[in-house]
């Protein structure tokens, strides 16, 4: 079985050094100083009291032969650029698995909804990625674990190994159980959802919150949440994210309480958002929250935190050349 991550950042290194140390066939796709130290040094996962090491297959450009699954550890910015070359490896045969936050573009297709097939506009505005990429080929993910990249070549890993998996269209399919089965083996939890997108809501009451919070304090999350107001403000956010989810149909099998309190298991880490911000790299500040705030508009759901703090989070990142405010 050949298989392909696509982007060696915190999470693609540290899901490729588990599948490669499982046996499997893996060839990783980099850039700039991450790629030459992948090359010549491998990949170096470090936990709280051990460290793994894996040497990997890596290049700048995908493999022309078919892999059988692709899974996807770049930014949401970054898919206008590299769908080309998805859309190469899909037509090969390829099962793309997505490892992004927060609300991916093709929430709408293969689900029988009033908003079918629609696209999110704050996501794809022209229809560059869902005409490129086909969503058929699309296995979704929700990812748990909490990995920072220290260092070329290098993660740290703080927290989880959770990955769920579900089809789009909620069915089991063949490729699912295999993709769920494989990355067992290598050591990770897989569960399958037959609604993989109420879980995408679950995850993002905190990613949409802790992390928009993060970027404008420079704060963790548990100094976030140890503080009664900024907890306060966090709650705030969820409650709105929920109400819109909720408009949409979703049925949330836990309270924003328990959300908040597995939060706090995560413990002093640096949500993603923050790591981008401190390192100028592109901040996924759309796919987060953005598209929250778009998808509240379709069911008539006001959203004034979410509104505020989403005004004040592109103001910062768009002065630290992190994110491009669109006229």
């Amino acid at each position: 079985m050949k298989i392909c991550v696509y982007g060696a950042g915190a999470i693609g290194g540290y899901l490729a050094t588990k599948l490669i140390n499982s046996g499997h066939n893996v060839h990783v796709i980099a850039r700039g100083e991450n790629l030459a130290s992948i090359k010549n040094n491998g990949l170096t996962v470090l936990y709280e009291s051990s460290k793994e090491h894996a040497f990997v297959k890596a290049s700048s450009e995908p493999p022309n032969e078919k892999q059988d699954y692709v899974f996807v550890a770049t930014k949401t910015t970054s898919l206008f650029q590299i769908a080309p070359n998805l859309q190469k490896l899909a037509s090969n045969g390829s099962v793309l698995i997505p490892l992004m936050n927060g609300i991916p573009h093709w929430y709408f297709f293969g689900m029988d909804s009033i908003w079918q097939n629609k696209r999110i506009d704050c996501l794809d505005p022209e229809g560059i990625i869902s005409n490129t990429i086909p969503w058929e080929q699309i296995i979704a993910t929700v990812v748990y674990p909490a990995c920072e990249l220290i260092g070329p070549g290098v993660i740290k890993h703080t927290y989880g190994n959770r990955f769920s998996l579900g089809e789009i269209t909620g069915e089991k399919t063949r490729r699912i159980l295999n993709l769920s089965s494989l990355l067992y083996e290598s050591g990770l939890k897989a569960p399958i959802r037959k609604d993989i997108r109420s879980e995408i809501w679950v995850k993002l009451l905190g990613n949409l919150a802790l992390n928009a919070v993060s970027a404008l304090t420079s704060s963790t999350i548990e100094q976030i949440l140890d503080n009664p107001k900024t907890e306060c403000l966090i709650k705030k956010l969820m409650l709105e994210t929920e109400s819109v989810a909720k408009a949409h149909g979703i049925k949330f099998p836990i309270t924003i309480e328990k959300r908040i309190e597995g939060a706090r298991q995560v413990g002093n880490h640096k949500t993603s958002m923050l790591q981008d911000l401190e390192t100028g790299r592109e901040m996924e500040i759309d796919s987060i929250i953005s598209a929250v705030q778009e998808l509240g508009t379709y069911v008539n759901k006001e959203t004034p935190t979410i509104d505020t703090i989403l005004a004040l989070l592109k103001q910062r990142a768009a002065l630290a050349n992190c994110y491009q405010i669109k006229k």
